[in-house]
């Protein structure tokens, strides 16, 4: 009985044995599965990452060319600024530009040839038109859903709309290889046991096998732009199969002794801390990877936002030593430097300093450097390379480098970076400093995009300064003739009436008052073609004495001067301003110089009213007429004038007929009080 009782008991402890073994084996095999994931975790997570940060890597650039569409709106350098954009980058097929939706520039050209002149609103697949419609509404790059192409080869197309001035320029695209970015993060190259998949934002899997899916795998979203990839791994054979020899090795143990059992737990225990700290070790490594993408692209905007300001402030000024002083101080903040210079080349062996930034004043450094002479070697390089030369601090000759080491012996690093304009160098860009690293190749590049700003400002101002000269000449033609049609022949008459007089004076006295009353007139009316021609030459006294002022001359100039009636009503002088007295006065001086010159007037009405909205100039005369339909008479003509009353809102209005006089009245609105 006892025996059996015993009996019993052992079964009873055996039962209950075998119950917690078993029960031990299922709680051991779901931990084991729970470790696993962390591990595959601890798999996909960098490998997710590192993915979306190659993704994020591409599609900077196509941002880059987007910086750089909306600073040189015609492309001209384009295969330049997409080489250099390109430089370094594996899986980009191609970047296009697609003013007005039409594929017109693409890099590399070899292989894509057949994209040229393709129209992207007919010419590509509904659903790449549905993304391009998505990045036009929402002006955001959009991907579109990976593709098998040519074979096994996996691709995405990227679309970016483009607007200047709030409207539409077109697009531009990128074409990625997934199975190189896939190769990059080293997906492909994942541990043999394991086995991945990658499912688009539509739920197709791209990459892999869509079984995958079906086994509870681990899931990583893979951020993008727009929207988000799923990168999933699981064991081969399922999470089950995995853990299944540790189980049965567990089980094994179990049957032994049930201290072992506190032992196995014990190393459970042990094991789970160091799979905690392998977590916790991923977590902060790609924490850190975060934080670098993160500085990497805060530093690329900032040096695209820079780059941007510097182009508007080319576009927007001509003054060109103030804005170049401005590049070299914009150009800091991206690119550091102790001392930078701009030259300019003169002939083909000469440089000439244009502007400087560093420690040393301006006249202790030499303006001119000859490009022959063996010291200035480097100097040359730059010029015959057409690219940016970066140089060791080993070369004694370099300018400022014996004064800069004397306050600090490190070493010294020298770049020059070319200026170009229309293909040609026009001078030359020099940053120079003192650090533990040199210049590298992304300084450069950043460089050279600031020197096509500085030479796009030369260009403008060399331009400007030769609008200036032409402009110039063109008054000094003008002022010729007008000296020549009225003062020169007033000064000649007075010189015949002089000597008229001088001749009356012995033989008819009584006839010299008459001769010298002539001379007397011209001189009037000489002074008061001077006066005009002097309120041509300075405006300003156009706003010293007023515009009642200057019309009044003008009247007493046709009176005295040609002998035709003049009827003048001026009110007080009108509160408009400069430029609204300095077109009335030149339409005024147009209108009489016309008369002059073909009305054959006998009386001339001029008046000037003002109320409280406009300011109306008229000028009628009883001359001969013209057909106002006919191309407008005169020097400057009414076609001049509409233009200049246009510029202020005015209108001017023309009546003449033939042999019935002609009216020209010019209304401005006023629009601010005078100065």
């Amino acid at each position: 009985m006892r025996r059996r009782h015993t009996l019993l008991l052992l079964i009873g402890v055996l039962v209950v044995l075998l119950g917690a073994w078993w029960g031990a084996a299922q709680w051991y095999q779901q931990r084991l599965i729970i470790e696993l994931r962390s591990q595959v975790t601890g798999e996909v997570t960098p490998r997710g990452t590192a993915l979306s940060i190659a993704m994020n890597r591409r599609l900077t650039r196509l941002q880059g060319l987007y910086a750089y569409v909306q600073s040189e709106p015609f492309l001209s350098n384009f295969s330049t600024f997409v080489r250099e954009l390109f430089a370094g980058s594996r899986g980009i097929r191609y970047i296009a530009a697609a003013p007005e939706n039409t594929i017109r520039y693409i890099y590399p050209i070899e292989n894509n040839t057949s994209l040229l002149g393709s129209t992207l609103l007919h010419d590509v697949p509904p659903d790449q038109l549905d993304d391009i419609q998505r990045s036009i509404q929402l002006r955001v790059i959009t991907l579109s859903d990976p593709k098998a192409e040519n074979g096994d080869e996996t691709m995405v197309d990227a679309w970016l709309a483009v607007y200047r001035e709030g409207s539409l320029w077109g697009m531009l695209s990128m074409k990625l290889d997934v199975s190189t970015l896939v190769k990059e993060v080293n997906i492909e190259g994942s541990p043999d046991d394991l086995v991945f998949a990658l499912k688009d934002a539509g739920g197709h899997v791209f990459y892999g096998d869509e079984a995958v899916f079906d086994a509870d795998p681990v899931r990583y979203l893979v951020s993008l732009p727009e929207g988000s990839w799923t990168l999933a791994a699981a064991p081969r054979g399922g999470w089950t199969s995995a853990v299944q020899e540790q189980v049965h090795e567990f089980q094994l143990a179990g049957l032994i002794i049930v201290g072992l059992v506190m032992g196995i737990v014990y190393l459970s225990v042990s094991r789970q801390a160091q799979l905690a700290e392998a977590v916790r070790q991923r977590t902060q490594e790609i924490a850190r990877l975060n934080q670098e993408l993160e500085a990497r692209v805060e530093r690329r905007t900032r040096e695209l936002s820079t780059l941007l300001q510097t182009a508007r402030s080319v576009a927007s000024t001509l003054e060109l030593q103030p804005l170049l002083v401005r590049i070299l101080d914009q150009l800091r903040e991206v690119v550091d430097y102790q001392a930078a210079s701009i030259f300019l080349l003169e002939g083909q062996d000469t440089l000439n300093l244009l502007e400087y930034r560093g420690p040393l004043q301006l006249d202790e450094l030499p303006r001119r450097h000859d490009l022959t002479e063996p010291d200035n070697l480097h100097l040359a390089r730059v010029i015959q390379s057409k690219a940016p030369v970066i140089l060791p601090g080993t070369d004694p000759a370099l300018p400022e480098q014996k004064i800069m080491e004397a306050d600090n012996p490190q070493k010294y690093f020298w770049m020059g970076v070319p200026l170009m304009a229309k293909g040609r160098v026009i001078g030359m860009l020099v940053l120079e400093h003192q650090k533990r690293q040199p210049y590298i190749e992304q300084q450069a590049e950043l460089a050279f995009a600031f020197a096509d700003q500085a030479a796009a400002s030369i260009e403008n101002a060399r331009l400007y300064q030769q609008a200036q000269q032409l402009a110039a000449l063109s008054e000094r033609q003008k002022l010729a003739r007008e000296l020549h049609d009225s003062v020169s022949q007033a000064l000649y008459g007075i010189v015949l009436g002089t000597r008229t007089a001088t001749a009356k004076l012995n033989k008819k006295p009584e006839e010299v008052q008459e001769a010298l009353d002539y001379v007397l007139s011209l001189s009037e009316g000489g002074l008061h073609e001077m006066r005009a021609l002097i309120f041509e030459l300075r405006p300003e006294s156009l706003e010293n004495e007023g515009l009642v002022a200057a019309l009044t001359r003008q009247a007493e100039m046709l009176d005295m001067r040609h002998g035709i009636q003049v009827t003048s009503t001026f009110p007080e002088e009108p509160a408009i301003s400069l430029e609204a007295k300095e077109t009335l006065y030149r339409i005024a001086r147009e209108s009489i110089q016309n008369i002059i010159k073909h009305a054959d007037a006998h009386k001339v009405a001029l008046s000037l009213t003002a109320d409280e909205e406009v300011v109306t100039l008229e000028i009628q005369d009883d001359g001969r007429g013209f057909d106002p339909s006919q191309p407008f008479p005169g020097h400057l003509g009414l076609q001049s004038m509409r233009e200049r009353t246009e510029q202020l809102n005015g209108t001017l209005d023309v009546q003449s007929s033939e042999k019935q006089g002609t009216l020209i009245r010019a209304t401005i609105p006023k629009t601010g009080d005078e100065g």
